[in-house]
């Protein structure tokens, strides 16, 4: 079947006769080129993907209105296989002027429903019209209501599942609303046999943040949308490029196809999709120096979500599948075979307190929510507080840093057994304990060397921060000794019972050998997150990220896109109960790139990366 795909038209935007005829001029070539496309071989399918309009008026959808009937006269495209979502500018916003931003999910729970839908669908009054008018293709929300907002549109050979990302006035933090998801799937409109294409206008990197993560034991808004697409079609992206990426599950991509036409700053485009069983073939059109023409084809295979009633399949994340995927990513796996993982036990967390939490905490953080959901395992917390970094933080710093950790393991369904300042345990009044930590010091300190511990401390860092490592005081040289010795306790007394792992970073390999080998005590660390190949990123260049683009900014920074890349999907997928385990990117690609974690491949969408890499990031920063 051949889909075709414009969107952002934007009628009404011209402010002169000039800009008006500029548009006249496009749009022409463009109906010119529809036709040329159709009758290579007809279009069976028109998907416009929003913002048909510029500020939802009436005027502007009568001059979209003869357009398309235009269009549809000359191509022999139907308007009853025409599919249309609503866009950002396709909401009146003196209508809905009135109309509040949810800011939470109860809100948006409350504001997006099928029983609000009358209210809610106010300011999209003159679109709705329009397309009555235009005598396209109405979506079915229930069985017995039909809405042109959202809803699914079903033919013989395909469902399209339109949505409006567009409720409200903004064009960023953008809301769908799960129950309207809820209803559809309710009604059984979706044919799991039938490919099904999502039609919508917003990008993932435009949704709600809140609904692209988990929220108490729903599955994410997105989610939810990637597992029924076979296909999402988008606009926004004025200047995008027509590209195919993968979407997180379900061997489906998404393909933003930019704006077919704005004005003369951008690279107007749309798209053309042959779609054959499982080949996918997408050809691009751009306009530029006043004319369309072909863009390179891009071609993929696409995979059904079932085989008939067969349903997909799922791997399963036994001990031994997870002990491989772990090492497969470089996890570095001390004293724990595949067989203690699965049986869970004490995961030790060793943090040191700093203002804010890192982004190399939250990785930790992921690991113990893996194997904390996976297998059943609980988590001490042992706050490092001693040294010059904790002495320098004020007492309100430190007790902030321990009630945002608290609060993120929360969020992220962490189960923590408690949290204890390391200093606690060198000022206890219980003697036998004293004794046993004190016998683990001496014990350390005597098979350790000057020279090892200097290394410890200086690690894979640059030589500017080794040279500052000089001045340092003793105390922040004997701290990893001071955690080794309470740890140790903590494995052989407190905890003797049951198996412990301590989590930390893979620069502490060498630290925590040193108990490894002489106990039952275990550990799992994560890869280095490194500044290039030989040097460590000092993480007080990485407190945290406080926005999306900060992220897509350092993608391509050391390793810093592939370390991402593990530690908040991958880790994020094997979490979850019920996953195909299919990643943004195809597995050659990502095989390509783990023999080299420093340069992204091309193939790689780093504003999709970025987006799926800050739906867990931001959990740290936003309440």
């Amino acid at each position: 079947m051949r889909i075709l795909h414009i969107s952002d038209l934007h009628f009404g935007n011209e402010s002169s006769n000039t800009a008006h005829n500029i548009r006249k001029n496009c749009l022409e070539k463009l109906r010119h080129v529809i036709l040329q496309i159709s009758k290579e071989r007809s279009v069976d399918y028109l998907v416009v993907s929003g913002d048909i309009a510029y500020r939802g008026k009436e005027n502007e959808y009568n001059e979209a209105y003869e357009f398309f009937s235009i269009l549809f006269e000359e191509s022999g495209i139907q308007p009853s296989n025409t599919i249309i979502a609503p866009g950002n500018h396709d909401f009146d916003r003196e209508l809905g002027a009135a109309f509040s931003i949810p800011s939470t999910m109860e809100e948006a729970s409350r504001t997006y429903n099928l029983e609000s839908l009358p209210t809610i669908s106010v300011p999209f009054r003159k679109f709705e019209e329009f397309c009555k008018r235009l005598n396209v293709a109405k979506p079915q929300l229930t069985k017995d209501k039909s809405s042109y907002l959202v809803g699914v549109c079903k033919f013989s050979d395909i469902d399209f599942l339109v949505l409006n990302s567009a409720w409200c006035k903004s064009d960023q933090g953008t809301w769908i609303g799960k129950s309207f998801l809820e209803n559809i799937e309710a009604a059984h409109l979706i044919d799991k046999a039938s490919y099904t294409v999502t039609v919508m206008h917003h990008p993932s990197e435009s949704i709600e943040p809140f609904e692209q993560r988990k929220y108490g034991n729903g599955m994410p808004t997105y989610t939810a949308i990637e597992r029924i697409s076979d296909l999402i079609l988008c606009g926004h992206c004025h200047e995008t490029e027509v590209s195919v990426n993968n979407a997180r599950t379900n061997d489906g991509y998404c393909i933003a196809c930019g704006a077919s036409f704005l004005d003369g700053n951008y690279k107007n485009s749309f798209a053309c999709y042959d779609l054959e069983d499982d080949k996918l073939s997408v050809q691009p059109f751009y306009y530029q120096n006043d004319e369309w023409s072909a863009g390179p084809i891009q071609q993929k295979t696409m995979k059904r979500k079932v085989d008939g009633d067969k349903p997909a399949e799922v791997e399963k994340i036994t001990p031994s599948f997870l002990h491989k995927k772990l090492r497969d990513f470089e996890f570095r796996i001390q004293q724990c075979n595949e067989n203690t993982l699965g049986e869970g036990g004490v995961l030790i967390w060793p943090v040191v307190p700093r203002k804010e939490i890192t982004i190399i905490h939250q990785a930790e953080i992921e690991i113990m929510r893996l194997l904390c959901k996976r297998y059943q395992w609980k988590t001490f917390v042992l706050i490092s507080d001693c040294g010059t970094k904790t002495r320098a933080l004020k007492d309100r710093d430190k007790a902030k840093f321990k009630k945002s950790i608290q609060r993120l393991m929360e969020k992220r369904e962490v189960p923590v057994l408690e949290y204890k300042y390391l200093s606690c345990y060198f000022k206890t009044e219980d003697s036998q304990r004293s004794d046993n930590i004190l016998h683990n010091f001496i014990s350390l300190s005597e098979e350790m060397k000057q020279k090892d511990l200097q290394e410890l401390k200086n690690k894979e860092y640059s030589q500017k921060v080794k040279d500052s490592n000089e001045q340092l005081p003793v105390i922040d040289y004997i701290l990893p000794i001071l955690q080794l010795s309470v740890v140790l306790y903590l494995s052989e007394k407190e905890f003797s019972s049951q198996k412990c792992l301590v989590v930390a970073g893979a620069d502490e390999l060498r630290q925590w050998n040193y108990i490894c080998h002489r106990s039952e005590i275990g550990s799992i660390l994560i890869p280095t997150l490194m500044a290039d190949e030989t040097t460590g990123r000092w993480q007080q260049e990485i407190d945290k990220y406080l926005s999306e683009e900060q992220i897509r900014d350092n993608l391509r920074e050391g390793n810093f896109g592939f370390w991402c890349y593990t530690m908040f999907v991958i880790l994020q997928q094997l979490s979850e109960e019920g996953t195909t385990h299919n990643d943004i990117i195809d597995s050659m690609t990502l095989n390509e790139w783990k023999r080299d974690q420093f340069n992204v491949p091309t193939a790689v969408d780093l504003k999709k990366l970025a987006s799926s890499i800050w739906n867990v990031a931001s959990m740290a920063i936003l309440d």
